[in-house]
Protein backbone atom coordinates (compact mmCIF):
# COMPACT_ATOMS: atom_id res chain seq x y z
CA UNK A 1 0.00 0.00 0.00
CA UNK A 2 1.45 3.51 -0.98
CA UNK A 3 0.56 6.91 -0.65
CA UNK A 4 -1.42 8.66 -1.54
CA UNK A 5 -3.97 5.65 -1.78
CA UNK A 6 -6.00 5.06 -5.21
CA UNK A 7 -9.68 5.35 -5.38
CA UNK A 8 -9.90 1.82 -5.60
CA UNK A 9 -8.20 -1.64 -5.90
CA UNK A 10 -9.22 -3.68 -8.80
CA UNK A 11 -9.03 -7.86 -8.42
CA UNK A 12 -9.66 -10.02 -11.18
CA UNK A 13 -11.25 -13.15 -10.71
CA UNK A 14 -10.75 -15.79 -13.80
CA UNK A 15 -11.53 -19.69 -14.05
CA UNK A 16 -8.72 -21.72 -15.26
CA UNK A 17 -11.40 -24.09 -16.52
CA UNK A 18 -13.62 -22.20 -18.45
CA UNK A 19 -12.65 -19.63 -21.60
CA UNK A 20 -14.27 -16.31 -21.63
CA UNK A 21 -15.35 -16.04 -17.64
CA UNK A 22 -13.41 -13.34 -16.16
CA UNK A 23 -14.32 -10.65 -13.75
CA UNK A 24 -12.93 -7.26 -12.36
CA UNK A 25 -14.26 -6.13 -8.61
CA UNK A 26 -13.57 -2.65 -7.73
CA UNK A 27 -12.44 -2.19 -3.99
CA UNK A 28 -12.82 1.50 -2.73
CA UNK A 29 -10.23 2.71 -0.51
CA UNK A 30 -12.31 6.17 -0.34
CA UNK A 31 -12.58 5.55 3.70
CA UNK A 32 -9.46 3.81 4.53
CA UNK A 33 -7.70 4.52 7.80
CA UNK A 34 -4.10 3.67 7.50
CA UNK A 35 -2.12 2.86 10.75
CA UNK A 36 -0.14 5.71 11.59
CA UNK A 37 3.52 4.71 10.20
CA UNK A 38 6.31 3.91 12.29
CA UNK A 39 8.54 6.68 13.38
CA UNK A 40 12.49 7.01 11.48
CA UNK A 41 15.22 5.75 13.79
CA UNK A 42 17.12 7.45 16.14
CA UNK A 43 19.46 9.73 13.96
CA UNK A 44 23.07 9.40 15.54
CA UNK A 45 24.64 12.77 16.86
CA UNK A 46 28.24 13.58 16.03
CA UNK A 47 29.08 13.47 19.45
CA UNK A 48 33.18 13.57 20.87
CA UNK A 49 33.29 9.60 21.91
CA UNK A 50 33.22 9.79 26.15
CA UNK A 51 36.54 8.37 27.83
CA UNK A 52 35.40 6.19 31.55
CA UNK A 53 36.18 9.61 33.63
CA UNK A 54 33.25 10.62 33.34
CA UNK A 55 31.97 7.96 35.10
CA UNK A 56 33.02 10.23 38.21
CA UNK A 57 33.93 6.99 40.47
CA UNK A 58 37.66 5.55 40.92
CA UNK A 59 36.17 1.68 40.95
CA UNK A 60 33.92 2.31 38.04
CA UNK A 61 36.32 3.95 35.87
CA UNK A 62 38.71 0.94 36.75
CA UNK A 63 36.74 -1.60 35.04
CA UNK A 64 36.76 0.03 31.88
CA UNK A 65 40.18 1.85 31.33
CA UNK A 66 42.24 -1.11 31.08
CA UNK A 67 40.36 -2.31 28.16
CA UNK A 68 38.55 0.74 26.30
CA UNK A 69 40.28 4.84 25.98
CA UNK A 70 37.23 5.98 24.67
CA UNK A 71 33.64 4.72 24.45
CA UNK A 72 32.20 4.99 20.57
CA UNK A 73 29.66 7.62 19.87
CA UNK A 74 27.02 5.01 20.25
CA UNK A 75 27.79 4.07 23.62
CA UNK A 76 28.50 7.53 24.03
CA UNK A 77 24.32 8.07 23.56
CA UNK A 78 23.36 4.13 23.96
CA UNK A 79 23.89 1.26 21.71
CA UNK A 80 21.92 -1.10 19.34
CA UNK A 81 23.28 -4.99 19.16
CA UNK A 82 26.74 -5.28 17.63
CA UNK A 83 28.27 -2.15 18.73
CA UNK A 84 28.46 -2.46 22.66
CA UNK A 85 24.78 -2.08 23.97
CA UNK A 86 25.63 -3.98 27.11
CA UNK A 87 27.72 -1.55 28.48
CA UNK A 88 24.99 0.38 27.91
CA UNK A 89 22.87 -1.93 30.71
CA UNK A 90 26.45 -1.60 32.85
CA UNK A 91 25.55 2.16 32.82
CA UNK A 92 22.22 1.59 34.23
CA UNK A 93 23.89 -0.59 36.79
CA UNK A 94 26.80 1.87 37.81
CA UNK A 95 23.84 4.99 38.34
CA UNK A 96 21.74 2.47 40.04
CA UNK A 97 24.36 1.52 42.64
CA UNK A 98 25.45 5.41 43.15
CA UNK A 99 22.16 5.72 45.17
CA UNK A 100 21.75 2.56 46.91
CA UNK A 101 22.59 -0.69 46.88
CA UNK A 102 19.90 -2.96 45.36
CA UNK A 103 19.37 -6.17 43.68
CA UNK A 104 19.32 -6.11 40.00
CA UNK A 105 18.20 -8.97 37.62
CA UNK A 106 19.79 -9.46 34.25
CA UNK A 107 17.29 -12.01 31.97
CA UNK A 108 19.07 -13.49 28.74
CA UNK A 109 16.69 -15.77 26.96
CA UNK A 110 18.75 -18.43 26.63
CA UNK A 111 20.80 -21.08 29.30
CA UNK A 112 24.54 -20.40 27.17
CA UNK A 113 24.04 -16.40 27.03
CA UNK A 114 23.18 -16.67 31.04
CA UNK A 115 26.49 -18.13 31.60
CA UNK A 116 28.06 -15.85 29.50
CA UNK A 117 26.79 -12.64 31.23
CA UNK A 118 27.69 -14.80 34.64
CA UNK A 119 31.27 -14.87 33.53
CA UNK A 120 31.57 -11.29 32.51
CA UNK A 121 30.12 -9.66 35.86
CA UNK A 122 31.72 -11.55 37.73
CA UNK A 123 34.80 -10.52 35.83
CA UNK A 124 33.99 -6.92 36.05
CA UNK A 125 32.00 -6.27 39.02
CA UNK A 126 33.43 -8.68 41.43
CA UNK A 127 35.60 -5.91 43.53
CA UNK A 128 31.95 -3.42 43.35
CA UNK A 129 29.72 -4.81 44.92
CA UNK A 130 28.66 -7.71 47.00
CA UNK A 131 27.68 -11.19 45.77
CA UNK A 132 24.01 -11.71 44.70
CA UNK A 133 23.64 -7.88 43.89
CA UNK A 134 23.36 -8.81 40.29
CA UNK A 135 21.27 -12.16 39.29
CA UNK A 136 21.55 -13.35 35.90
CA UNK A 137 18.85 -15.82 34.44
CA UNK A 138 16.85 -17.04 32.40
CA UNK A 139 13.10 -15.79 31.73
CA UNK A 140 11.96 -19.36 33.56
CA UNK A 141 13.48 -18.48 36.73
CA UNK A 142 10.99 -15.53 37.28
CA UNK A 143 10.37 -15.75 40.79
CA UNK A 144 13.01 -13.50 42.09
CA UNK A 145 12.34 -10.61 44.15
CA UNK A 146 13.87 -7.08 42.81
CA UNK A 147 13.26 -4.11 41.84
CA UNK A 148 15.18 -3.37 38.56
CA UNK A 149 15.61 -5.76 35.60
CA UNK A 150 17.97 -5.72 32.34
CA UNK A 151 15.97 -7.45 29.61
CA UNK A 152 18.19 -8.32 27.23
CA UNK A 153 17.71 -9.41 23.45
CA UNK A 154 13.95 -7.76 23.96
CA UNK A 155 12.77 -8.23 20.77
CA UNK A 156 12.36 -12.26 21.37
CA UNK A 157 9.22 -10.99 23.06
CA UNK A 158 7.50 -12.08 20.00
CA UNK A 159 9.56 -15.50 20.46
CA UNK A 160 9.01 -18.77 22.03
CA UNK A 161 9.86 -17.13 25.38
CA UNK A 162 7.79 -13.99 24.83
CA UNK A 163 4.78 -14.65 27.39
CA UNK A 164 6.87 -15.50 30.32
CA UNK A 165 8.87 -12.46 29.11
CA UNK A 166 5.95 -10.40 29.01
CA UNK A 167 5.14 -11.48 32.59
CA UNK A 168 8.65 -10.07 33.90
CA UNK A 169 8.42 -6.96 31.76
CA UNK A 170 5.11 -5.73 32.74
CA UNK A 171 5.93 -5.74 36.49
CA UNK A 172 9.28 -4.07 37.22
CA UNK A 173 11.87 -0.99 36.72
CA UNK A 174 13.95 -2.13 33.37
CA UNK A 175 16.29 -1.29 30.79
CA UNK A 176 15.75 -3.31 27.73
CA UNK A 177 17.89 -3.76 25.22
CA UNK A 178 17.78 -5.17 21.77
CA UNK A 179 18.10 -5.45 17.88
CA UNK A 180 16.74 -2.02 15.86
CA UNK A 181 13.20 -2.47 15.78
CA UNK A 182 10.66 -1.11 13.30
CA UNK A 183 8.16 -0.47 16.03
CA UNK A 184 10.18 0.89 18.58
CA UNK A 185 7.62 3.45 20.13
CA UNK A 186 5.15 1.28 20.36
CA UNK A 187 7.56 -1.40 22.74
CA UNK A 188 8.48 1.92 24.86
CA UNK A 189 4.98 2.59 25.49
CA UNK A 190 4.41 -1.06 26.47
CA UNK A 191 7.08 -0.93 29.13
CA UNK A 192 6.16 2.58 30.18
CA UNK A 193 9.62 4.30 28.93
CA UNK A 194 9.18 7.85 27.90
CA UNK A 195 9.50 8.78 24.47
CA UNK A 196 12.98 10.56 25.24
CA UNK A 197 15.02 7.45 26.53
CA UNK A 198 13.94 5.10 23.66
CA UNK A 199 16.51 5.24 21.45
CA UNK A 200 16.54 3.23 18.12
CA UNK A 201 19.17 3.11 15.66
CA UNK A 202 19.71 2.30 12.43
CA UNK A 203 21.44 -1.08 11.58
CA UNK A 204 23.40 0.37 9.14
CA UNK A 205 24.79 2.78 12.01
CA UNK A 206 27.15 -0.59 13.48
CA UNK A 207 30.47 0.60 14.43
CA UNK A 208 31.50 -2.63 12.53
CA UNK A 209 31.10 -2.23 8.55
CA UNK A 210 29.67 -5.20 7.55
CA UNK A 211 28.99 -6.06 3.61
CA UNK A 212 26.13 -8.47 2.63
CA UNK A 213 26.18 -10.81 -0.06
CA UNK A 214 23.33 -12.59 -0.99
CA UNK A 215 22.94 -15.75 -2.98
CA UNK A 216 19.52 -17.31 -4.25
CA UNK A 217 18.70 -20.80 -4.98
CA UNK A 218 15.76 -22.39 -7.48
CA UNK A 219 16.66 -26.15 -6.30
CA UNK A 220 13.63 -27.61 -4.62
CA UNK A 221 15.09 -30.55 -2.91
CA UNK A 222 16.58 -30.27 0.52
CA UNK A 223 19.43 -32.54 -0.10
CA UNK A 224 20.61 -31.03 -2.72
CA UNK A 225 20.08 -27.73 -2.27
CA UNK A 226 22.25 -28.13 0.97
CA UNK A 227 25.10 -29.56 -0.52
CA UNK A 228 24.77 -26.67 -3.01
CA UNK A 229 25.21 -24.02 -0.47
CA UNK A 230 27.53 -25.88 1.95
CA UNK A 231 29.70 -25.42 -1.38
CA UNK A 232 29.45 -21.99 -2.25
CA UNK A 233 29.60 -21.41 1.34
CA UNK A 234 33.51 -22.86 1.20
CA UNK A 235 33.76 -20.97 -1.61
CA UNK A 236 32.80 -17.64 0.13
CA UNK A 237 35.56 -18.45 2.71
CA UNK A 238 38.40 -18.81 0.68
CA UNK A 239 37.48 -15.84 -1.14
CA UNK A 240 36.56 -13.07 1.50
CA UNK A 241 38.36 -14.76 5.22
CA UNK A 242 41.15 -17.27 4.45
CA UNK A 243 42.68 -16.60 7.53
CA UNK A 244 39.74 -14.95 9.38
CA UNK A 245 37.76 -17.05 12.04
CA UNK A 246 34.43 -17.73 10.51
CA UNK A 247 30.86 -18.53 11.74
CA UNK A 248 27.94 -20.52 9.62
CA UNK A 249 24.78 -20.33 10.70
CA UNK A 250 22.93 -24.16 10.02
CA UNK A 251 19.08 -24.22 10.49
CA UNK A 252 19.38 -27.59 11.90
CA UNK A 253 21.38 -30.01 14.55
CA UNK A 254 21.59 -32.51 11.87
CA UNK A 255 22.17 -30.07 9.17
CA UNK A 256 25.05 -28.57 11.33
CA UNK A 257 27.23 -32.02 11.79
CA UNK A 258 26.13 -32.70 7.44
CA UNK A 259 27.55 -29.23 6.66
CA UNK A 260 30.44 -29.91 8.45
CA UNK A 261 30.87 -33.34 6.63
CA UNK A 262 30.76 -31.36 3.29
CA UNK A 263 33.61 -28.76 4.33
CA UNK A 264 35.85 -31.01 5.08
CA UNK A 265 35.02 -33.03 1.85
CA UNK A 266 35.44 -29.47 0.00
CA UNK A 267 39.20 -29.36 2.02
CA UNK A 268 40.00 -32.37 1.08
CA UNK A 269 39.11 -32.15 -2.80
CA UNK A 270 41.82 -28.67 -2.85
CA UNK A 271 44.10 -31.16 -1.54
CA UNK A 272 43.99 -28.68 1.62
CA UNK A 273 42.68 -31.35 4.26
CA UNK A 274 43.85 -28.99 7.43
CA UNK A 275 43.02 -25.81 5.65
CA UNK A 276 41.11 -24.26 8.79
CA UNK A 277 43.83 -25.86 11.42
CA UNK A 278 45.91 -22.91 12.90
CA UNK A 279 47.66 -24.98 15.71
CA UNK A 280 49.79 -27.78 15.57
CA UNK A 281 48.34 -31.49 16.20
CA UNK A 282 50.83 -31.81 19.39
CA UNK A 283 49.02 -28.53 20.99
CA UNK A 284 45.79 -29.33 20.04
CA UNK A 285 45.81 -32.87 21.61
CA UNK A 286 45.23 -31.92 25.09
CA UNK A 287 41.99 -30.30 24.35
CA UNK A 288 40.67 -33.59 22.26
CA UNK A 289 41.52 -35.60 25.22
CA UNK A 290 38.57 -33.91 27.45
CA UNK A 291 36.04 -33.75 24.02
CA UNK A 292 33.31 -36.60 24.58
CA UNK A 293 31.96 -36.49 21.02
CA UNK A 294 34.38 -38.87 18.92
CA UNK A 295 33.16 -36.64 15.81
CA UNK A 296 33.63 -33.56 16.94
CA UNK A 297 37.27 -34.58 18.08
CA UNK A 298 37.65 -35.80 13.91
CA UNK A 299 36.78 -32.10 12.75
CA UNK A 300 38.66 -30.61 15.26
CA UNK A 301 41.49 -32.49 13.79
CA UNK A 302 41.02 -30.52 10.60
CA UNK A 303 40.44 -26.78 12.24
CA UNK A 304 36.26 -27.32 11.81
CA UNK A 305 34.09 -27.51 14.66
CA UNK A 306 30.62 -27.55 15.21
CA UNK A 307 27.97 -25.91 18.22
CA UNK A 308 24.72 -26.97 19.29
CA UNK A 309 22.38 -26.80 22.42
CA UNK A 310 22.40 -30.65 22.41
CA UNK A 311 25.83 -30.92 22.67
CA UNK A 312 28.26 -31.50 25.96
CA UNK A 313 28.69 -28.54 27.91
CA UNK A 314 32.46 -29.09 28.28
CA UNK A 315 32.43 -29.58 24.59
CA UNK A 316 30.71 -26.13 24.33
CA UNK A 317 33.65 -24.67 25.91
CA UNK A 318 36.18 -26.47 24.58
CA UNK A 319 34.67 -25.76 20.89
CA UNK A 320 34.65 -21.77 22.27
CA UNK A 321 37.92 -21.72 23.43
CA UNK A 322 39.31 -22.79 20.38
CA UNK A 323 37.57 -21.04 18.21
CA UNK A 324 38.21 -17.52 20.38
CA UNK A 325 42.39 -18.19 20.26
CA UNK A 326 41.78 -18.85 16.62
CA UNK A 327 43.17 -22.60 16.39
CA UNK A 328 39.99 -23.45 14.53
Amino acid sequence: MFEPAPFNYYISVVSERWLYTETKLPISFKHLILPEKFPPPTPLLHLQPLPPSPLNNKEYKAIYSNTIQTFNKIQTKVAPTGSGKTICAEFALLKLWNKDNSRVVCVEPYQEMVDQRVAETRRKFSGVQEKGDVIVCTPSQKNVQTIALIADEIQLVGGEVGPTHEVIISRMRIVACGVSFSNARDLGEWIGAPSHVVFNFSPSLQPLDLDTHLQSFTIPHCPALMTAMSKLAYLAIVEYAPTKPVIIFISSRHQCCMTVDDLLFHCTADENPDRFLNIDEADLQPHLDHISDKGLVECLKHGIGYYHEAQDKQDKVIVERLFASGAI
